[in-house]
C-alpha cells in the first residue's frame, strides 16, 4: 500500500514538472532589422546602402522591396506667357534588394537615375524617399523605422558631420542630451554617443516646452557620431515651441524619439533644463 502511494507520487510529481515545461514559455527569437544606412549619388546612379541594425541575422539569401519616392523636373514653354516655367513630374518606382544577413553588415545596390525619369533635359530633385519592404514579408524587431528620407547632395557642396563607422562592428552606441542652450535666435542641442560602438541608423531630436512641440524635419536628420564625440544641433528657432527672449522655460529634449536607433540603453534619451532666454540686445 505504502509503495503505490510512493509510486502514485512520483507520477504526479512528473506530472507537474511536465505541467510546467509546457507552460515556460521559449526563449524569444531574436530579429533582423533592416534600416537605409545611406542614400548618394555616385555619377548618374544613385547608391542605397542597407544595414542589419539587429540583433537577429536574416535569412540567407533573403530581398524585400525598396521603393524609392521623389520627382524629376523639365523646363516648358508656358503656351499663355510663352515663358519658360519648371514641371515636376512624380515618380515611384520599385526594386528588389538584398537583405543582410548578419548584424551591423551592410549591402549596397546601384540604381540608375534613368529608371527615375532623369534624362535628357530632365533633372532629379534633392528631396528622396525610400521605403524598404513596405508589405512586411519580413519579420523584423523595428518594422517602423523602414522609411528613410534625404535631401541628396546633387552638386557636392554639403557640409557632411562627423559620422562614426557602422559597418560590421560589434558594440552599439548609446544617445546622450549633454545639454540645450540658448544661442540667439535658437536653441541648440548638445549631445554624445556615450556607447562603445556605432549603426547606420539615423534620428530626429525632438524639443518640447509645456504644450509646445517641434519634433524636426524629416530630410535633415541627425546621424551617430563617433563614441564619445561631443557635438551639437543646428538651430531650433526659439518661437518653434514658444520661447521669448527675456523670459526663462523649463525645456525638454528627446532624442531619437521615433526609436529608430538600436542602442545599448533607450532609458536616458530624454533631458530636462530650465532655460534662460536672454533679454534682445538693443
Amino acid at each position: 500500500m505504502q509503495f503505490v502511494r510512493l509510486a502514485a507520487g512520483v507520477l504526479c510529481g512528473l506530472g507537474l514538472l511536465s505541467a510546467a515545461g509546457r507552460g515556460g514559455q521559449a526563449p524569444k527569437a531574436e530579429k533582423p532589422d533592416v534600416i537605409v544606412s545611406d542614400l548618394t549619388v555616385d555619377g548618374d546612379d544613385l547608391v542605397l546602402e542597407v544595414q542589419n541594425q539587429g540583433p537577429g541575422a536574416a535569412r540567407k539569401g533573403a530581398k524585400v522591396e525598396a521603393v524609392f519616392t521623389g520627382s524629376t523636373t523639365t523646363k516648358v514653354k508656358d503656351k499663355a506667357t510663352g515663358k519658360d516655367k519648371v514641371v515636376a513630374t512624380p515618380f515611384s518606382v520599385t526594386v528588389p534588394v538584398p537583405v543582410p544577413v548578419e548584424p551591423l553588415t551592410l549591402e549596397k545596390i546601384k540604381l540608375p537615375m534613368a529608371k527615375l525619369g532623369v534624362k535628357e533635359g530632365h533633372k532629379l530633385t534633392e528631396l528622396v524617399t525610400v521605403t524598404l519592404d513596405p508589405k512586411k514579408t519580413l519579420a523584423e524587431e523595428r518594422p517602423g523605422n523602414n522609411t528613410f528620407h534625404r535631401q541628396l547632395d546633387l552638386v557636392g557642396n554639403q557640409i557632411k558631420p562627423k559620422r562614426a563607422g557602422y559597418e560590421g562592428g560589434t558594440e552599439l552606441p548609446d544617445l546622450v542630451v549633454t545639454d540645450v542652450v540658448h544661442d540667439g535666435p535658437y536653441l541648440r542641442v548638445h549631445y554624445t554617443n556615450a556607447g562603445k560602438g556605432a549603426t547606420g541608423a539615423d534620428f530626429l531630436i525632438e524639443v518640447r516646452s509645456g504644450k509646445l512641440s517641434f519634433g524636426g524635419n524629416s530630410y535633415y536628420r541627425f546621424q551617430v557620431p563617433p563614441p564619445g564625440e561631443e557635438t551639437k544641433s543646428g538651430g531650433f528657432t526659439l518661437g518653434l515651441i514658444g520661447l521669448k527672449p527675456g523670459t526663462e522655460a523649463d525645456v525638454e529634449v528627446v532624442i531619437d524619439p521615433e526609436n529608430r536607433v538600436r542602442e545599448t540603453d533607450k532609458k536616458n534619451n530624454t533631458f530636462k533644463k530650465k532655460v534662460v532666454i536672454a533679454a534682445e540686445k538693443k
